[in-house]
C-alpha cells in the first residue's frame, strides 16, 4: 500500500545531524508479531507503509519497540555524520547529503527484527535505486544498493543518503529540504534522461543502415584499435568453437589474452572486465559436456595465472573472476568424476596459482573416490621425497626453533597436505607419529600437544608439553601448553613455578599478577604473604637496575602499577614521593584517583609530569597545555596564579606555548 503525507515544515528546522540530541516525547506503537512498520512523513515524498500507529506526535519520530528503545543510542552512533563519511569518504558524503536534503529519499519502510533496525528505500536521481539498510544491537550496519558504485563494493551516496534519513528520524528532527540540492537532483535527472534519449536516438540511427554497412564500419574501426580487434578476433572464436577441444582452446587463448605489462589496480580491474566473457563459453561447455567444460576451465586458469603473476590485484576483480573459473570446474568435477590420473593435472595448476586460492577440500569432495585416493598417494610421496632430498634441513629444523623460515612456503604446504590425508584417514596414531617426526618449531611441537589433547591422549600430550618447553626454552607457547597440563591435572605447585617464571619476565600485565595470585593460593600459599614477596621481590629488581641502595632514587612504576591495580590509591601516593620516579601515565592516573580533599597532592604529581613533558615538548605543545589546564580546574586561582606567572616568564621563548595558556 502507498500513501502521500505531506507534513508541515517547521519554522526553523534543525539540520540533519549536528543539532543538540534532546529526545521528544516518544510515542510507542508495538504490534503482537514483534516488527513494527508504518509510514514517517517525510516531506512531500511517497511512504510504503504496512501499518498505522492510531497515535502520531506532530513532530517526525521513529517509534521503537520498548524492549530496544535502549538501542536508540547505539543506532544513532551508526548512522551519524563521521560514521557515514568516514565509509564513504567526504566528496561521496557530499553527494548523499544533497539526495538527503533534496528529497531524493522515496517509499521508505523501516521495521525491526530479529532486534535489528532494518530499513530500505527508493533513492531518485539519475534513476531510481533501491536501497537496503541493516543495523544490530552492537551498531554493526550492513547496507546495500542495487547502483553500480555500490555493487562495485563501495559505500555509494545513496546508502549515504538513507543513513542521514534514518539519523534524523532517530534524533526526532524534521527532514528539512534544500532548493538548491533539489534544483541540482532535478538538474542530474534531467541529464540522464537526455542521454537516454541520446542513446536511443543513436540506436536507432544504427538501425536504419544494413548489416554491411555496419560490419565495414567495425572492421575500419578494429583496424586502428588494437583492444577491438582482440574482441572481435575471441568472439569469431568462440562463436566457431563448438564442441571441437582444438577450437575451444584457440576459443578461450583468444579470449584471454596475454597481459601487456604490469598491471596496476586499475589496469588489473580493465583486464577481469576484458576477459569477464569468456566464462559464458566456460558455463556452456561446463553444462552441455563436463568432461569437455572441466578442459576448458583448466585452460582458463593457466591464462589468468599468468596475467596475475603480474598484477595487483588490490580491488579483487581479477581474482574474484579466477574463482568463479575454480567454482565452474568443481562443477564440471561433481557432475563428471576424472580419474585417479588427474590428480597430476590438478598439482600443476596449484603450483601455476600465484594466489593459492585452491581450497583443497572442496575439490576432493567434488572429484569422487578414486582422485581421493589417488591424491592420498601424491601427498605422501611428494612428502617423503621431500624429507629424502633435504635431510640436513629436516634435522635442523627439530634442533633449533629458528631454522625453519616462514618463507619456507614449499615445506609448510606439503607437511600441510601430508598431515590433512592422514587426518581424513581416521588414523590417530599416524598422525601423531607424523607430526612428532615432523615438529621443527614451537608452534609444530604445539600442534603436536594440541591433537593428543584433542583426541584423548591427554598422558601423552602433557609428556610432550613437559618435552616442549626443554626443546624450546622461553617459548610462551610451549610454556602455556604446559601450564594448562598442570593446571588441569593439579600439579599446583608445578603451575605456580612455571608462573612465577613467566612473570618475573614479563610482570606488566594486570591480568597475569592477579592469575599468579590465584595460582600461589590454590598452591596452598596464604594470599597475602605472597603478594608482600611480590612486592619484596619488585623492590629488589628496582635497586638491581638502578644500581644504587634502597634510599636512593629507584623507578617504582612497576609496584605502582600493582598498587592502582589493587585500588591502593593512598599506598602508591606514599610510593612515588621523591626521590623515587615512575611513569607519567601513572602519575596522571593516580592525581585523577586522589579525592578532592588531595588536589595539592594530585597538582604535585601533574606539575612532575608537566615536567617532564615540556623537555621533549614541541609545537603546538599539546600535552603540556593539557596538563596545564588540569591543573587550573584542580588549584584554587589564587594558587594557580603564581605558577601561571611563572610559566610565561619561564617558557616566553615558546610563543605558542604562552599563547595556549589560560588567562
Amino acid at each position: 500500500m502507498a500513501k502521500r503525507t505531506d507534513s508541515a515544515k517547521t519554522a526553523d528546522p534543525s539540520p540533519i545531524l549536528n543539532g543538540p540530541y534532546d529526545p521528544p516525547a516518544w510515542h510507542y506503537a508495538t504490534p503482537e508479531n514483534g516488527s513494527l512498520d508504518y509510514e514517517l512523513p517525510l516531506p512531500g515524498r511517497r511512504i510504503f507503509a504496512t501499518q498505522t500507529p492510531q497515535v502520531r506526535p506532530a513532530s517526525v519520530v521513529m517509534d521503537i519497540p520498548r524492549d530496544l528503545e535502549t538501542q536508540r543510542a547505539v543506532w544513532l552512533r551508526a548512522t551519524d555524520a563521521p560514521f557515514l563519511q568516514g565509509q564513504a569518504g567526504a566528496s561521496v558524503y557530499a553527494r548523499g547529503e544533497s539526495y538527503a536534503l533534496g528529497g531524493a529519499v522515496d517509499a521508505l519502510s523501516i521495521s525491526f527484527t530479529d532486534d535489528e533496525l532494518r530499513a530500505q528505500a527508493c533513492i531518485s536521481g539519475t534513476q531510481d535505486y533501491a536501497v537496503h539498510w541493516r543495523v544490530g544491537r552492537d551498531g554493526a550496519v550492513t547496507a546495500d544498493c542495487d547502483c553500480p558504485h555500490a555493487q562495485d563494493g563501495y559505500f555509494c551516496k545513496h546508502q549515504v543518503a538513507l543513513g542521514l534519513t534514518l539519523h534524523a528520524l532517530l534524533v526526532g528532527e524534521t527532514l528539512a529540504t534544500d532548493d538548491a540540492a533539489q534544483k541540482k537532483i532535478a538538474a542530474a535527472a534531467k541529464r540522464a534522461q537526455t542521454q537516454a534519449a541520446s542513446q536511443a536516438a543513436l540506436r536507432a540511427f544504427l538501425q536504419q543502415h544494413s548489416k554491411q554497412t555496419l560490419a565495414d564500419w567495425l572492421w575500419r574501426q578494429a583496424e586502428g584499435d588494437r583492444a577491438l580487434m582482440s574482441a572481435l578476433k575471441a568472439w569469431a572464436a568462440v562463436s566457431r568453437s563448438g564442441d571441437d577441444w582444438p577450437a575451444i582452446k584457440a576459443a578461450i587463448t583468444a579470449s584471454v589474452p596475454p597481459a601487456r605489462g604490469f598491471l596496476d589496480w586499475r589496469g588489473a580491474s580493465a583486464y577481469a572486465r576484458q576477459v569477464e566473457p569468456v566464462l559464458t563459453l566456460l558455463r556452456r561447455h561446463a553444462k552441455s559436456n563436463p568432461a569437455l567444460g572441466r578442459q576448458a576451465c583448466e585452460h582458463a586458469l593457466l591464462r589468468l595465472y599468468k596475467a596475475a603473476e603480474e598484477a595487483d590485484d588490490s580491488n579483487g576483480d581479477l581474482g574474484g573472476l579466477v574463482e568463479q573459473v575454480m567454482d565452474l570446474l568443481v562443477d564440471t568435477l561433481r557432475a563428471a568424476p576424472p580419474p585417479a590420473e588427474w590428480v597430476d593435472r590438478w598439482f600443476d595448476l596449484m603450483a601455476a596459482d600465484p594466489w593459492g586460492l585452491w581450497h583443497e577440500p572442496d575439490v576432493l569432495q567434488a572429484a569422487g573416490e578414486a582422485v581421493r585416493q589417488r591424491h592420498a598417494q601424491r601427498v605422501a610421496q611428494d612428502w617423503h621425497r621431500w624429507l629424502a632430498k633435504n635431510p640436513a634441513s629436516a634435522q635442523a629444523a627439530r634442533a633449533s626453533r629458528y631454522v625453519i623460515s616462514s618463507d619456507d612456503i614449499e615445506r609448510m604446504t606439503l607437511r600441510r597436505r601430508y598431515l590433512a590425508v592422514l587426518q581424513a584417514q581416521g588414523d590417530v596414531q599416524a598422525v601423531i607419529d607424523a607430526l612428532l617426526a615432523s615438529a621443527g618449531s614451537a608452534g609444530e611441537w604445539c600442534e603436536l600437544i594440541e591433537f593428543c589433547d584433542a583426541h584423548g591422549r591427554q598422558r601423552e600430550g602433557f609428556q610432550h608439553a613437559l618435552e616442549g618447553v626443554k626443546r624450546f626454552p622461553g617459548d610462551p607457547q610451549c610454556e602455556r601448553m604446559l601450564l594448562q597440563a598442570y593446571e588441569r591435572d593439579g600439579w599446583d605447585a608445578e603451575a605456580l613455578a612455571l608462573r612465577r617464571r613467566q612473570f618475573e619476565r614479563h610482570p606488566w600485565r594486570a591480568e597475569d599478577y592477579d592469575a599468579l595470585l590465584r595460582v600461589a593460593q590454590a598452591a596452598g600459599h596464604d594470599r597475602t604473604a605472597y603478594r608482600n614477596e611480590l612486592y619484596g621481590w619488585a623492590e629488589q629488581r628496582e635497586q638491581a637496575e638502578s644500581g644504587c641502595g634502597p634510599r636512593h632514587a629507584r623507578d617504582v612504576s612497576l609496584r605502582v602499577s600493582w598498587l592502582l591495580h589493587e585500588k591502593r590509591d593512598q599506598d602508591a601516593l606514599a610510593l612515588v614521593q621523591p626521590p623515587h620516579i615512575c611513569r607519567d601515565d601513572l602519575l596522571c592516573e593516580l592525581a585523577k584517583r586522589l579525592p578532592k580533599a588531595q588536589q595539592n597532592e594530585a597538582v604535585v604529581l601533574l606539575k612532575r609530569v608537566f615536567d617532564a613533558a615540556m623537555l621533549a615538548a614541541q609545537s603546538p605543545y599539546t600535552r603540556p597545555l593539557e596538563l596545564v589546564h588540569d591543573i587550573a580546574r584542580r588549584q584554587p586561582s589564587s594558587g594557580f596564579r603564581p605558577w601561571l606567572a611563572w610559566l610565561r616568564a619561564t617558557y616566553k621563548a615558546k610563543r605558542n606555548f604562552i599563547k595556549g595558556l589560560p588567562e
